[in-house]
């Protein structure tokens, strides 16, 4: 990379890999979404995970376990702040987790990758040069 004044940051490719990364994250975070679409409605013909009534039936057809709105409501229903109809199944739950993940975790990583060569051990001096 180089920056405004010319100086080379960074190594070769640096940039590169930072924009493949962002590429990478949204089609990861848009197939993983799919990939619970079509993992949920296996589930909900399993036994272990059946919804209970067709009233879950219906949330997990709005899929709100995929979005910020319906996590934000089971939170509140379960401080106390928000009363359901009725409380998430534990698929909901399951998938609310694995996409909470998907969302927080994957960008995170792409903001932790450092681009340039930080402090390294020399026996030179070290300058620093005021731009004016």
């Amino acid at each position: 990379m180089e920056s405004p004044s010319g100086i080379r940051i960074g190594r070769a490719g640096a940039r590169s890999i930072l924009y493949t990364w962002y590429v990478l994250g949204v089609i990861v975070l848009d197939l993983g979404e799919y990939g619970l679409f079509g993992v949920e409605a296996s589930m909900l013909m399993n036994d272990l995970w059946v919804a209970p009534n067709a009233l879950h039936i219906m949330i997990h057809g709005e899929h709100s376990w995929n979005d910020m709105e319906g996590w934000i409501n089971a939170i509140q229903s379960i401080i106390g702040r928000r009363r359901l109809v009725t409380m998430p199944t534990k698929l909901w739950w399951v998938l609310a987790l694995h996409t909470a993940l998907l969302f927080v975790g994957l960008p995170l990583t792409g903001l932790t990758m450092e681009l340039r060569d930080h402090f390294q051990i020399s026996s030179e001096t070290t300058e620093v040069v005021r731009q004016r």
